[in-house]
This record gives structure tokens, C-alpha cells and sequence, in this order.
């Protein structure tokens, strides 16, 4: 695509439109450059934990305050979390993972579609 003197996109001539690429997304921490090179979506632990203890507390047919109450957490803690408005401590996460019946890694791992 070419720019016009206002800085506006233009079509090259010639030029096709080519579907947008789908993305696997994966938590990457280490190195986001790498993974936008490799075509792959970094996400932070922070923005796949609260989806993961979402998607895992539906599958497991929990109220977050059941699950507050499982793990012996505040029932707004759980809200906090899945919202991702409060960080999880270590033990909290493994508090979580054994209320639910998983391993600490299903909450921390790659976002399932």
C-alpha cells in the first residue's frame, strides 16, 4: 500500500487484498518481540490468568463465591481475579487450582478457543 500526500493509505496498482492471518495466541513472558516474529500473539501471564480462572470455574459449574469458598478466599476475590483487577500470589493460585481439581499450570498456560 502506497500513501498519498495526506497520509492516507492507498492500493497499490495491481495489489490484492489478502485474508487477515489467524494468530495461535500464547502467554509469552519472556520475549514478546520474538513471538510477534514468529507470528504468534503475546499475551501476559496477568491477561491469560483471568480468562483461564473464568473458563475454569464454568467448566468446573462454580459460583465465583463457591469457589472463594473451595479455595478460602473473600468472595470478591475471585470477581478481582477474573477481572484481572487484582494479582494473584502463588498461593492463591494454588489455592484455586486445587479447588478446582487442576494443575496450577491450566490457569497460567495458553488461552484455549
Amino acid at each position: 500500500m502506497g500513501r498519498t500526500a495526506t497520509g492516507q493509505q492507498r492500493p497499490c496498482i495491481g495489489a490484492t487484498r489478502l485474508p487477515a492471518p489467524r494468530y495461535t495466541v500464547y502467554c509469552v513472558d519472556s520475549c514478546p518481540a520474538r513471538a510477534h516474529r514468529y507470528g504468534v500473539v503475546a499475551l501476559s501471564l496477568s491477561e491469560c490468568f483471568p480468562s483461564n480462572l473464568r473458563r475454569q470455574r464454568r467448566l468446573a459449574k462454580l459460583t465465583q463465591e463457591k469457589l472463594a469458598h473451595r479455595a478460602g478466599l473473600h468472595r470478591n476475590v475471585v470477581g478481582l481475579l477474573e477481572r484481572g483487577e487484582q494479582s494473584p500470589t502463588l498461593r492463591t493460585i494454588d489455592r484455586l487450582a486445587e479447588a478446582l481439581g487442576i494443575p496450577p499450570r491450566d490457569l497460567l498456560s495458553e488461552i484455549a478457543d
